[in-house]
C-alpha cells in the first residue's frame, strides 16, 4: 500500500515502470537505431505514457544510468518527444 495516497496500486506502477526500463535496457545496445530496437522503444514510451507515468527527464535518466551511449539518449529523448 502506498501509504502517501492510500492506494495499493504502488506495486503495479513500480513493476510497469522496473519492466519498462529493463527492456528499454535490453534494446539500448544500437543506440535504438536498428528497427526492433527503435519499435520497442516506441512502444514502452507509448505505454508509460498511456499509464500516466512518462516523466520525460525521469525515463531519460533511467536509461542513462543503465548504461547507454550518448546516442541511445538522443534516440529515445526524440522518440519521446515524437510520442
Amino acid at each position: 500500500m502506498d501509504l502517501s495516497t492510500q492506494r495499493e496500486e504502488a506495486a503495479v506502477e513500480d513493476t510497469r515502470w522496473s519492466d519498462a526500463l529493463e527492456r528499454l535496457a535490453f534494446h539500448k545496445n544500437n543506440g535504438y537505431g536498428d528497427t526492433l530496437g527503435r519499435q520497442t522503444a516506441r512502444r514502452v514510451v507509448d505505454a508509460l505514457r498511456m499509464a500516466g507515468q512518462l516523466q520525460d527527464d525521469d525515463l531519460v535518466s533511467a536509461v542513462a544510468a543503465r548504461g547507454a551511449s550518448v546516442r541511445a539518449l538522443k534516440t529515445l529523448q526524440k522518440i519521446i518527444e515524437r510520442a
